[in-house]
C-alpha cells in the first residue's frame, strides 16, 4: 500500500448572494512507504511547493483567493 502525504486547499466567497466553493489538494512531501517501483519515482517528481502554487492559481482562476 502507498502512503503520501497530502495537503489541500479550499476557497468559499460571496459573490453577492451566492457562495462559490473551490479547492483541491496535493501532495505535500514525498512517499511515507509503499512499494519502491512506486515510491523512488514518485519521490523524485513531487514539489510541494509547485504544487501548491499551481493549485492556487487554479483557484484563483474560478474566482477570487485570499
Amino acid at each position: 500500500m502507498l502512503s503520501l502525504p497530502v495537503a489541500a486547499l479550499l476557497a468559499v466567497w460571496d459573490t453577492g448572494g451566492d457562495y462559490h466553493v473551490a479547492g483541491g489538494a496535493y501532495p505535500d512531501g514525498p512517499p511515507d512507504s509503499g512499494p519502491p517501483e512506486v515510491v523512488d519515482p514518485l519521490a523524485e517528481t513531487v514539489d510541494p511547493a509547485s504544487d501548491h502554487d499551481r493549485l492556487r492559481e487554479l483557484i484563483d482562476g474560478c474566482g477570487k483567493i485570499e
